[in-house]
């Protein structure tokens, strides 16, 4: 045999050497030395039993002990795969037991690496009717939709009426529920699988409900809160599309009549939160000219306009009359989007007065002044309530901002949150740049300040006998201010009377505090009848003080030298200021600290 035979042929006894060698080494020991240690398994188990005597199952029954037992009991010392690079699986290799006709029959599982045993460890397939995740209305009643079928690999066909269902399901609650179904085998492999009940309450279903057969809404007066981008709001009614309306239950500004809807969609609608502004659906608001023979009885919507944010019309009031009362009056003054003739816009309140001092629903006014609105949207069908039960005291929520967390700053925080500092509380109108901008939400203490005090109708902080020189020099040392920057204000002066896009001069100052600008959020009107205070809008005529009456609407007539009016204030956080605690609510406002 020559040399090149004799190499081939030692090759190929190499390489077959070498293959068995490995099958040997990955597969065949592997395995043996698997079989040994299932076996080494079977044994521990039915020694554990045998000691454990107590343990072994009654008649029809199984037994079960696992490795991870018998391991700490020292029925096995050790037990890991092959080579020694894991430990088995303790808590899924385990010994089963089962005794029929006074016989014990035990089944071994072992499960090492990628090794285990044929015996079959796999529970039966439960399938459901239905969908495993269901959503029903709150107040609904549900009916579980049960099981279609059961089946094992080895026992085949299992009776549904085996199977344990627990859980149950609240409809009158919103929340997630769960029912859980379990299933066993002959040798009890076990599976379990879960539905879903979610218990939703959908807001125009929940409006669909009070809405009579006129498609008027009726909701009772306790359970129609709405909390919307840190705004208290109530429910108006569905639209015919499922949408619904509501309207603000707080007024958040004040403006002239033919300004209303610039103010509402171009400086409003921008100080709502980004995740309020995506509930919003953009629809027509009426606006109609109406005589007084037809203010009580109107149907009428002559003009029609498409935006994000409106007001409520004559109709809408009307709607909802019963006993010539609605809950949807204002508690001030406000404007209706109707008119009387081109010069008067109707006004309402619940406690309007005419000349002869009978309370009336409706009064025209001057389109010229400026009263309090209260702005209405419309939401998106089908949105999902989170929380609340429709109460002033526990509104519905359904797009609530997450609230701050300790040491967050408060330039992150939203138009409509709540402060506190120096036992003053106040609200956030917005941030410019770094600086959030915040008001007093009620009047500086018991301070009055009368017109003899302020000299002339111009805010002016350098002039001694202005109200703005008060604020900055006087009121500044009576409160905790430290949290404030100088910032620069600019001071409206009108010729006459103030609306929000007449004419004016501009004049600036650097303050730390001033007085609201009655077209800045929550500045024009509070909605405390028993409060009054000056604002910074200015009028060169020197018989126009603006300050927010104690009927809460704004002031336009002569102002007697003796008459006093409170004081709220506005100004600038520094950017360092953070949040120590808190919710930014009314009764749980964010405390701030530098």
């Amino acid at each position: 045999m020559d040399k090149k035979k004799i190499v081939k042929f030692i090759t190929i006894i190499v390489v077959i050497a070498a293959v068995l060698l490995i099958v040997w080494y990955i597969i065949l020991n592997p395995l043996i030395d698997f079989n040994k240690k299932e076996k080494k398994l079977e044994n521990a188990g039915k020694e554990y039993f045998e000691r454990n005597s107590s343990l072994l199952p009654e008649e029809g029954e199984i037994s079960e002990v696992n490795l991870r037992t018998l391991l700490v009991q020292k029925y096995i010392t050790d037990m890991r795969t092959t080579y020694g690079k894991q430990s088995c699986d303790a808590k899924q290799s385990w010994v089963k037991v089962k005794r029929k006709e006074g016989k014990y029959t035990y089944y071994t599982n072992l499960e090492c690496g990628s090794m285990k045993s044929t015996i079959d460890n796999e529970g039966p397939t439960i399938k459901l009717k239905g969908k495993e995740e269901i959503e029903i209305e709150k107040g609904t009643e549900f009916k579980d939709p049960g099981i279609e079928n059961v089946y094992d690999n080895t026992d085949g066909k299992i009776k549904i009426d085996s199977v344990t269902v627990k859980g149950k399901v609240n409809s009158n609650e919103i929340g997630k529920y769960t029912i859980t179904y379990t299933a066993y085998d002959t040798l009890e492999n076990k599976t379990t699988i879960e539905r879903k009940v979610n218990v939703v309450q959908t807001l125009n279903r929940t409006v669909k409900k009070a809405t009579d057969e006129d498609n008027i809404y009726k909701g009772a007066e306790n359970n129609n809160y709405i909390e919307f981008s840190n705004m208290l709001f109530r429910i108006v009614g569905l639209n015919s599309d499922g949408t619904v309306k509501i309207v603000s239950d707080e007024p958040v500004g004040t403006v002239n009549y033919d300004d209303i809807n610039k103010w509402l969609n171009d400086y409003y609608y921008n100080h709502l939160t980004d995740k309020a502004k995506e509930y919003i659906v953009e629809k027509e608001f009426c606006s109609s000219k109406v005589d007084e023979k037809n203010v009580k009885t109107t149907k009428k919507c002559d003009k029609k306009t498409k935006q994000n944010v409106g007001i409520l019309s004559l109709k809408d009031y009307n709607d909802t009359l019963k006993d010539d009362y609605t809950y949807l009056y204002p508690n001030n003054v406000a404007w209706t989007s109707d008119y009387n003739s081109n010069k008067e816009s109707w006004i309402t309140s619940k406690r309007l007065i005419d000349s002869n001092y009978n309370y009336v629903n409706y009064i025209p006014i001057n389109k010229e002044y400026n009263f309090a609105l209260y702005p209405s949207i419309n939401l998106k069908k089908n949105i999902k309530l989170t929380k609340g039960d429709g109460t002033k005291e526990n509104p519905y929520e359904f797009s609530k901002i997450k609230q701050a967390k300790a040491g967050e700053k408060i330039n992150t925080r939203y138009s409509g949150e709540y402060v506190e500092y120096g036992g003053i509380i106040y609200r956030i109108i917005g941030t410019e740049g770094k600086n959030t901008k915040i008001i007093s939400n009620t009047n500086i203490g018991d301070i009055r300040v009368k017109r003899s005090q302020v000299g002339k109708s111009i805010y002016n902080p350098k002039q001694k006998d202005s109200i703005g020189n008060y604020i900055e020099n006087d009121l500044s040392k009576m409160v905790k201010n430290d949290i404030f920057i100088k910032k620069e204000i600019q001071v409206p002066i009108y010729k006459d009377i103030a609306t929000y896009s007449g004419k004016k001069t501009i004049q600036k100052y650097s303050v730390k505090l001033s007085a609201p600008n009655m077209y800045e959020m929550f500045s024009g009107a509070s909605g405390n009848s028993s409060s009054s205070y000056w604002l910074i809008n200015s009028s060169k005529n020197n018989d126009i003080n603006y300050h927010v009456s104690e009927n809460d609407t704004i002031y336009y007539d002569k102002t007697t030298p003796l008459k006093e009016v409170g004081v709220r204030i506005t100004g600038y956080l520094s950017d360092e200021v953070t949040i120590v605690s808190g919710k930014g609510t009314l009764t749980k406002p964010y405390i701030l600290q530098k």
